[in-house]
């Protein structure tokens, strides 16, 4: 029962994989961001997640957290996590019913992540993540994957393995806005990413201290054995969301992912997403392994 509301595309990051590159409103109105969270408490979502573009850097962020607080409904952000560096200011979105926050991760060190996500923001991540885990929100930690943190995964879990009770999330980097036009750059070839999935998630399950692993982007048959740690949206909770420059809130789907004829006979048709249209659009099908009723 939550609700996911972007506020524009505007950023402070400029990410090789950015989904929203080329997206108009950078900045949606006020007004209509008031009004969704209206439409969304009408509904009966007992949370708003916002989300962008970069949602923390938006001045009305916190009008928009005591509305919803006077509303009687949870907050959430999709966020890179930089704003939430500063103490005093996450301190007072939690007093005002923050209870989950998605930040980006996606390089070991300083100099992986600043290359993937073009700032220096490494050192605002780290300080956001060691301040929302001392205050007991839900943190998702997400790492996009890409050719630059490929062979990383395990070096970006040991890096945040002192943590406790925390969502680590993989996600395929989808071909869509920048990605898109810088493909073979920015997409690695899905089998090679499932490889380096399985990887991470067979040595987190043995040293993990209740983390919660997940992914996304990936088919079932690529992960075979994992499919039970798919984690989308829908996953988290959210059940309807509106884009910037929409008005009204649609549910939360798969339209960007598609099946193929290679997946019709598959056991797990009906509950695998499937693949991103794009990226079978450039590279096929023919990595994917589709279950039988022999090898299910």
């Amino acid at each position: 029962m939550r609700a996911l509301i972007k506020v524009g595309y505007q950023c402070n990051n400029n990410c090789v994989f950015c989904h929203s590159q080329g997206l108009e409103p950078k900045l949606g109105p006020n007004s209509l961001v008031l009004a969704k969270i209206e439409k969304a408490v009408q509904k009966g979502a007992i949370m708003v997640a916002f989300s962008g573009g970069e949602p923390t850097i938006r001045p009305e962020l916190v009008k928009w957290a005591k509305y919803c607080q006077q509303r009687g409904i949870a907050i959430g952000l999709i966020t890179n996590g930089r704003m939430l560096s500063y103490k005093e200011l996450t301190r007072e979105l939690v007093d005002l019913g923050l209870k989950y926050v998605h930040i980006g991760l996606h390089g070991a060190t300083a100099r992986q992540h600043n290359s993937i996500v073009g700032s220096e923001s490494f050192n605002q991540v780290l300080p956001a993540i060691e301040n929302l885990a001392k205050l007991k929100v839900e943190l998702v930690l997400n790492t996009v994957i890409t050719p630059l943190n490929l062979n990383s995964l395990v070096d970006i879990f040991n890096l945040l393995r002192s943590f406790q009770g925390i969502g680590l999330k993989f996600s395929m980097a989808e071909p869509k806005g920048a990605a898109y036009t810088t493909m073979e750059k920015v997409v690695p070839h899905l089998k090679k990413a499932a490889e380096k999935v399985i990887e991470v998630f067979t040595y987190a399950q043995k040293r993990a201290n209740g983390w919660r692993l997940c992914y996304e982007g990936i088919p079932f048959c690529l992960l075979k054995g994992w499919e039970h740690l798919y984690g989308g949206l829908r996953q988290h909770g959210f059940y309807m969301m509106s884009e910037a420059y929409e008005t009204a809130f649609y549910p939360v789907d798969d339209r960007n992912k598609m099946k193929t004829k290679r997946c019709e006979n598959c056991t797990h048709y009906e509950k695998c997403p499937g693949l991103y249209t794009n990226y079978f659009e450039t590279y096929g099908d023919n990595e994917l392994q589709p279950y039988t009723r022999l090898s299910k």
